[in-house]
């Protein structure tokens, strides 16, 4: 899934250190690397910058969200100390089947075991104001003052009846929808908060916009250490005109059982419930603005929010999905969160997976062979030789230069081309060939195939290879038809005839023929920075070669007329994507330093 790179970072959490943002790192081989190094592993990660493109991370703040001052939206109060749960003693509430005295704190009822000694306390529900109002309150509030906070589930419709001015701010995680299935997008947006410690019954790929989330986590396999029967549920009551919180203890109780919620606080941690508390690791992860954090199933979790002093406000986008892993469904299990099992939705993505993998093994053992030869190669000096020009030596001259490989660059005259011809001394009797040991090989694009796979210019995932060889051989296509224009005859060799003939063949082409190709190419590149899987590949360079072929005089004749020669140089005209890809592919190592010293020549 990416071709970013990861490290261990301090407390277990493995750190992306550098990242070029989803649209580059979801990608097929690394795709499956990411499914068995995290998901499969349920495992946390960071992937550093994976929402680093929205639109959102620049616009968004107290002020930017002004401009909808007078639009009504559910709010969440919050105690001052911006805590949403609270574990409290039963005598405070009115319980159904209170524990007796000196009876069982752990007792089974036909939900299965529930807790007796305590009760899961929540916030009260959410209160409706306008967007002004709840700036105005998060914006001035002291220490005393409630803490407020908007939420809401954008895929259940509150995108359009809460917050439909955000629609353009944020982007789709097409990469991540192409394997999770979707479940709930959540947006929070406050200042400081604290949500107690518990876990999700689902996956979440966690964006944070805004300011910056502190994640406490406790690993899924210490549940039953720390958990010991369901909570009872309450909710507090709010008064939205004096900002007092109050406790109906009778109609606060509510139906559900909880289990996903502790029942202490971890920084009080209750030693009757986990006398080892202390010996579980806790570990902490940092999610700053750009980042996108992975979640898994049953992950423990105590998140701390911290707004953004400048922006005043703290913006984050929960992904949920549908959980790889799930409970155990086993009766003597029940109420347990450990062990989990994989969830059976997911089994054709399993299936596909260790397809996948199979595959990249298969690779990896053709990449060894490969790395064998490179270093085999390494001892000895190849030789191409061509005619003293571009031509079709080029891109096997730039594939050299970027996997910077030393080899002796032989140019030739036309005559002694002829000579060598006639005397068998050349491969299928053309040029270029490149050397190798003694023997000769032929054939221009095979050449700068086998040297891309030699240097890591090719994916070695199928798939990959297969695009980036076909927009390889898309640009020989295009060669092919602007090249051959230079030799073009006239069938009554009258050579006055030629040049006009030449001329509008060359119009066509400027006109017709290569619009057509650079759009394909352009749409292909779309907003990416390379071609084919967020890396440097032979397709980009090739690319590249067929740009700076088609911005170049072919010919005598077309030297001769001004017109297609503007025709010529502005070709990338409207293609600015393209204009900035072969920019880049210029300023890549070896590339450069070749464009710099490469001789100078007509063609």
């Amino acid at each position: 899934f990416f071709f970013f790179f990861f490290f261990q970072a301090e407390d277990g959490i493995r750190d992306a250190q550098e990242s070029r943002g989803l649209g580059d790192v979801y990608k097929r081989q690394e795709l499956v690397r990411f499914f068995w190094e995290y998901v499969y592993a349920n495992k946390p990660v960071i992937i550093k910058g994976g929402v680093q493109q929205w639109p959102a991370l620049e616009r968004w703040s107290a002020d930017y969200f002004r401009q909808w001052a007078d639009h009504q939206l559910r709010v969440a109060p919050l105690p001052a100390d911006g805590v949403n749960v609270r574990i409290e003693a039963p005598d405070m509430w009115e319980i159904p089947n209170p524990m007796e005295p000196d009876g069982e704190e752990v007792v089974q009822e036909d939900k299965g075991m529930v807790r007796k000694d305590r009760v899961c306390v929540f916030s009260p529900p959410r209160v409706v104001m306008s967007m002004g109002e709840f700036l105005d309150k998060i914006e001035t509030r002291d220490g005393h003052d409630p803490v407020y906070y908007a939420d809401g589930d954008l895929r259940s419709g509150a995108l359009k009846q809460d917050f439909p001015f955000i629609v353009n701010d944020i982007m789709p995680l097409t990469e991540v929808l192409e394997f999770m299935e979707p479940k709930a997008q959540h947006l929070w947006l406050g200042r400081e908060s604290v949500s107690k410690m518990h876990f999700d019954a689902v996956d979440n790929f966690f964006a944070q916009v805004v300011g910056t989330k502190r994640f406490l986590l406790i690993e899924p396999k210490q549940t039953n250490r720390m958990v010991d029967g369901r909570l009872h549920k309450a909710y507090n009551s709010f008064d939205l005109g004096s900002g007092e919180f109050t406790r109906d203890t009778t109609k606060g109780i509510v139906p559900e059982l909880l289990s996903n919620y502790l029942p202490f606080d971890i920084n009080k941690p209750d030693r009757s419930i986990c006398p080892l508390f202390h010996h579980i690791p806790v570990q902490e992860a940092v999610v700053e603005p750009g980042d996108l954090f992975y979640q898994p199933y049953g992950w423990w979790h105590e998140v701390i929010g911290t707004p953004c002093p400048d922006r005043k406000i703290c913006a984050s986008i929960s992904h949920f999905m549908a959980p790889y892993y799930a409970r155990s469904s086993q009766p003597e299990l029940r109420g347990l969160q450990w062990p989990i099992k994989r969830n059976s939705l997911y089994t054709p993505l399993t299936e596909r997976m260790i397809k996948r993998k199979l595959e990249m093994e298969a690779a990896t053992l053709i990449q060894r062979a490969w790395r064998t030869h490179a270093q085999a190669l390494s001892t000895q000096i190849p030789k191409l030789t061509y005619f003293a020009s571009r031509g079709r030596a080029e891109l096997i001259r730039l594939t050299l230069a970027a996997g910077k490989i030393k080899y002796e660059d032989e140019r030739i005259s036309f005559e002694e081309f002829s000579q060598r011809k006639e005397q068998g001394k050349l491969i299928y009797g053309q040029l270029p060939v490149f050397c190798i040991d003694g023997k000769q090989y032929g054939q221009s694009y095979a050449i700068a195939k086998y040297i891309a796979r030699l240097t890591n210019l090719l994916p070695v995932d199928p798939l990959l290879n297969l695009e980036a060889e076909a927009l390889v051989d898309a640009t020989d296509d295009v060669r092919r038809q602007f090249v051959p224009i230079r030799y073009m005859k006239d069938e009554s060799e009258n050579k006055d005839n030629v040049a006009p003939k030449k001329l509008a063949a060359y119009s066509r082409f400027y006109s017709e023929i290569l619009p057509a190709a650079l759009r394909n190419f352009d749409a292909i590149l779309g907003t990416n920075r390379f071609l084919v899987a967020g890396v440097l590949t032979l397709a980009d360079i090739a690319v590249y070669n067929l740009m700076c072929t088609v911005q170049r005089s072919n010919c005598d004749v077309m030297d001769q007329d001004e017109e297609i020669l503007k025709m010529a140089a502005g070709c990338l005209n409207e293609f600015g994507g393209l204009k900035e890809h072969s920019r880049m592919v210029e300023g890549v190592d070896g590339i450069r330093e070749w464009i710099e010293a490469r001789p100078v020549t007509e063609r």
